[in-house]
């Protein structure tokens, strides 16, 4: 059988297949450059999407809970950090000390809220001595005068000893020892022993609570002489807070010769 040739007509097969091969490829590598690139743009679009959201949301939630802290104008009042005088039940402190009283001894000087009885000799056993006594109205209200003091203050300065005999440090760490918790009881507190100046003296200082009368106690030496100054205060929290807070006053006035 001779071979027979077939036309591209009659074989059915189109005159510009090449073409077409290269128009499908054409297509085809279009189509698939394309795909990719909607991917790209298609997460590029989630990511700001889901980002937006996460922004918003973080904004909103630091938002809620900067507000849910924000104090009304009424807790804004409460958290403010009262004046003692301004607490309720609570002496006045008296902040002028130009109206108050001056005591002078021969060696110091100090100034007391006037009216104050003073019990001179009755601080110590030092040989010079001066205690001033103030006691709170609800004191007075009991009626109980001639007990202990439980409702107000005192100030009292004593003269110790030389210090050539014993420190001011020497006599707060005797002292300190001495306020142990078999004699206070286990809830008793006390500070460190710290250094202090008044006025022209140098000395030491610390202070006791829940024994007894809450107190503070500084030993200091002026001309070769050692003085303990104590303050006690004692009453109800506020007022308590008020009273040493007088006494701190007191403290503050005092003058060495």
């Amino acid at each position: 059988m001779e071979n027979q040739q077939f036309s591209p007509k009659e074989a059915n097969i189109p005159d510009n297949l090449d073409s077409a091969n290269s128009s499908n490829q054409l297509t085809s590598s279009k189509g698939n450059s394309i795909l990719p690139m909607l991917a790209v743009f298609f997460i590029i679009a989630l990511m700001v999407g889901v980002g937006g959201y996460y922004v918003g949301s973080s904004k909103s939630s630091i938002s809620e809970e900067i507000v849910s802290y924000s104090p009304s104008p009424t807790q804004t009042a409460q958290n403010e950090i009262a004046e003692p005088s301004q607490l309720p039940g609570s002496t006045p402190i008296i902040e002028q000390t130009s109206s108050w009283e001056t005591y002078t001894g021969d060696e110091y000087s100090f100034k007391h809220p006037q009216r104050l009885e003073s019990d001179t000799d009755a601080a110590g056993a030092g040989a010079e001595s001066i205690r001033f006594t103030f006691i709170g109205p609800k004191q007075i209200a009991s009626g109980r005068l001639e007990t202990s003091l439980f409702d107000g203050y005192t100030f009292s300065v004593t003269k110790m000893g030389l210090f050539s005999e014993k420190t001011p440090e020497e006599w707060a760490t005797e002292r300190r020892k001495n306020t142990s918790e078999d004699i206070c009881g286990p809830e008793v507190k006390l500070t460190d022993v710290k250094r202090i100046t008044v006025n022209k003296a140098v000395g030491v200082q610390y202070s006791v609570k829940n024994c007894f009368a809450d107190h503070t106690i500084s030993y200091v030496s002026y001309k070769n002489n050692v003085y303990e100054i104590t303050q006690n205060y004692m009453g109800e929290s506020a007022d308590q807070k008020n009273y040493e807070e007088i006494t701190n006053q007191i403290f503050d006035t005092v003058t060495f010769k």
